[in-house]
């Protein structure tokens, strides 16, 4: 079974902005994603975003060649539904990246009098390695 990772769209791939508008691309994400399908570990799109606002962010992902590193989006992965033998209705991960879940490293940046939250990928990779070697010890 492979190391998987929920992804949210708002506030991790893209930066926040008011919904549905989409902001800018999070600086050094297309970076993050490489690296972690590199790895072999499957990344699930996790979105709240439906129908237009759904199009929307896969169209923005799309154009920025980012959309081919997610397996899955907003479902959870063939692996995970077999394992447990049923699919729930909550995305199944190992490790979830979202703006909701307390732990993820941001920094704050001010521009024209507007702060501006960053995710810190390079603290998240630490995360991940230590992550891996706890779930690949369990799961050998």
């Amino acid at each position: 079974m492979r190391f998987t990772i929920s992804v949210g769209f708002d506030g991790v791939v893209a930066m926040l902005d008011k919904f549905p508008s989409i902001g800018r691309m999070m600086p050094r994400v297309d970076e993050f994603l490489a690296w972690c399908v590199a790895r072999g570990i499957c990344l699930i799109l996790d979105t709240c975003r439906e129908d237009e606002s759904l199009s929307m962010a896969l169209e923005w992902l799309e154009a920025r060649d980012l959309l081919r590193y997610f397996s899955y989006i907003n479902e959870n992965s063939e692996e995970k539904i077999r394992y447990h033998g049923y699919d729930c209705r909550k995305i199944d991960a190992d490790m979830y990246l979202g703006v909701e879940y307390v732990g993820l490293p941001v920094r704050y940046a001010r521009s024209c009098k507007r702060v501006y939250q960053y995710v810190r990928f390079d603290r998240v990779k630490m995360y991940i390695c230590e992550s891996e070697r706890e779930f690949y010890g369990a799961h050998g």
